[in-house]
């Protein structure tokens, strides 16, 4: 059996490894603005670490957390130049107790938030979160909407990128939600060309489809978080935008409350 994309970090990191700059500036501005300030940070689902040392060299203190044994061994090559900054912690994001209240922030990117699947899954993941956070930290999600339903099958999303002599063409689609059952199917596809020959990496997933309503109840229903601000796809910090029924992607920043 070929090893999947997830077991396949370097190629998955060429695939995903879009500059970061956008992000991390839109993250800093969040947490200052929003938040604590610079401090210790916690991404859930960091993947290979892509965020990270940027973060860092903004003057953060940063853990990333990640299921994968493979991501979790290339993030901590790929961050062993910064000891006393960087951690990477191998753990479940729906379940996990990294201390109380030792983050200033917390942050879910590029969809991650919907691989937890079941209610009960989603609603442990914003237990832990807000265990982990410090009164007034904030929680920093992306990822996709549903939006109009009649737009299903959506367009197949295909991109390319080259690294170190890799090439990796990128194909993502997705099915129709079933927002009965909350289910909806994902195939990623990666097309590798090297000097090893040419392979394909195929992930096909299950992840859990969200309108806003859903999103507005799991927070509302949590008693430890509520909505600070929404902005709409590409997270323009400058430019909070109230979703809608016809949003098919956010950032959403919701803040810890309580003693």
């Amino acid at each position: 059996m070929s090893p999947s994309l997830y077991e396949s970090p370097r190629i998955y990191d060429i695939a995903f490894g879009w500059e970061p700059d956008m992000e991390v500036e839109s993250l800093t501005e969040a947490f200052m603005r929003y938040g604590r300030g610079k401090g210790r940070l916690l991404e859930l689902g960091c993947g290979g670490g892509r965020l990270l040392p940027p973060l860092a060299e903004r003057g953060f203190n940063v853990v990333g957390l990640d299921r994968s044994a493979e991501m979790v061994a290339f993030a901590r090559r790929r961050t062993r130049d910064y000891v006393g900054r960087i951690e990477i912690v191998e753990g479940d994001m729906a379940d996990f107790d990294l201390g109380q209240e030792n983050f200033d922030g917390a942050f879910c990117m590029v969809d991650t938030f919907r691989c937890l699947l079941s209610e009960e899954e989603v609603k442990s993941h914003f237990r832990s979160v807000a265990g982990a956070l410090k009164p007034g930290g904030i929680y920093v999600l992306d990822f996709s909407l549903v939006g109009d339903p009649e737009n299903y099958p959506g367009d197949i999303e295909v991109w390319d990128m080259e690294r170190e002599g890799i090439k990796v063409r990128t194909v993502v689609s997705a099915g129709v939600p079933d927002l009965k059952n909350h289910r909806e199917r994902m195939v990623i596809t990666c097309t590798v060309n090297s000097s090893d020959g040419r392979y394909e990496l195929v992930e096909e997933s299950v992840v859990r489809p969200y309108t806003i309503a859903d999103f507005r109840g799991f927070v509302g229903r949590s008693g430890f978080f509520e909505i600070a601000e929404y902005f709409g796809a590409g997270f323009d910090i400058d430019r909070p935008q109230i979703p809608d029924k016809h949003s098919t992607r956010i950032t959403v920043i919701v803040k810890r409350i309580g003693s």
